[in-house]
């Protein structure tokens, strides 16, 4: 009965020193100058390899959608007031029209009732001065010899300034007329050069107030393009002295029938509002039709889409993967002295690849991946 205790306490010793022991050791290992060396050595390992940067002019071709624009658009409104008489059977949207084309005519009754008073008027106020004249010169012949000398009383016996009254008279009533005779042609609305219309509001019977607009037309031998490019890419195009980008490209597209066609042009300006739902600047651009395609640009539809191509040359630049731009602004290089940051200056993405600019480049920086 006595030993079982003992056994008992004989165990619990055991297990308390095992415990000691395993203790002892596992201190032992944590403080090891050659445990800890050898865990700075892996670290050290994982930081990257490196490759030599050179930087060179490259070359990077922007693709970009472009679409047909007119060059301006043109608000049409009457000259003048009244009911619409006429409409041109041509003046609706899709439309093409020649030059001078009357588009639509107002009634010209009231106008041609003003023209014919004021032709009136005219012929009054030329028989007033015809007989005004020659009352002027029976007053010269008949008072010469008694007219005094004092100048006031001259002129009355001369009768100048019933004379002046009515030139004045006749001088109104003939911008009276020019007036009616502008407003009589002003009843017909016509095309101000060779068309499309892309808006026609207005119809036969209508009654339509000086300035309203009645429609809308463009040009129809006179397109741009516009096209947006992604802003770093924007970057990259050439300027003049001037700031302005300055470059040329082409344009292609393929028709239903399946012929391919293809101009020339150049950038002519930038559009100062962003596309912000592609992060992109918008060029506008001027196109120089090839004498084989002279006839489909001028009659291209306007929103037909155009593939724009733009071939640019970027000196000192590199071609780095993107995983090693940090933040899309800097990247880390190994430099003599040590790990150092280095701006950059992104220029495109293509293919998981960045084209970059170091502003702050030296000879000897190595790209650490």
């Amino acid at each position: 009965m006595s030993e079982a205790p003992h056994k008992k306490g004989t165990s619990w010793s055991i297990g308390i020193g095992l415990g000691i022991v395993a203790l002892l050791i596992g201190t032992a290992i944590i403080t090891d100058p050659s445990f800890s060396s050898s865990g700075e050595k892996g670290k050290a390992s994982s930081s990257g390899t490196v490759e030599p940067l050179h930087l060179q002019e490259n070359a990077l071709t922007i693709s970009a959608p472009g679409v047909v624009k007119a060059s301006h658009l043109t608000m049409l409104s009457p000259g003048v007031s009244g009911k619409v008489d006429k409409v041109h059977p041509l003046f609706n949207a899709g439309e093409i029209i020649l030059k001078g084309t009357p588009l639509l005519e107002l009634e010209k009754f009231e106008y041609r009732a003003r023209l014919a008073n004021a032709q009136a008027e005219l012929e009054q106020a030329r028989l007033d001065v015809s007989t005004e004249q020659a009352e002027a010169l029976k007053a010269i012949k008949k008072t010469y010899s008694s007219v005094s000398k004092s100048g006031k009383e001259s002129e009355l016996v001369l009768r100048v300034p019933q004379r002046r009254a009515v030139n004045a008279r006749l001088n109104a009533a003939e911008a009276y007329v020019a007036e009616a005779e502008q407003a009589l042609r002003d009843t017909v609305l016509e095309a101000p050069y060779t068309c499309q219309v892309v808006e026609c509001s207005v119809g036969a019977g209508a009654r339509v107030v000086a300035g309203q607009p009645v429609g809308k037309v463009i040009p129809l031998q006179e397109r741009m393009i516009r096209v947006p490019v992604p802003l770093e890419e924007f970057s990259a195009l050439p300027r003049d002295e001037q700031g302005k980008v300055n470059t040329a490209l082409t344009a292609s597209c393929v028709l239903n029938n399946g012929k391919r066609l293809q101009w020339l042009g150049h950038v002519t300006a930038v559009d100062s509002a962003l596309d912000a739902e592609r992060n992109s600047a918008v060029l506008i651009a001027s196109l120089e039709p090839n004498a084989s395609h002279v006839s489909e640009w001028q009659v291209a539809p306007v929103n037909m889409a155009l593939q724009v191509n733009i071939n640019v040359q970027v000196p000192s630049s590199v071609w780095i993967p993107s995983h090693a731009v940090r933040d899309g602004s800097s990247i880390q290089v190994k430099t003599p002295e040590g790990m150092q940051e280095r701006k950059v200056h992104v220029v495109a993405l293509k293919d998981g690849k960045s084209l970059v600019t170091i502003p702050e480049f030296q000879e000897g920086d190595a790209l650490v991946l």
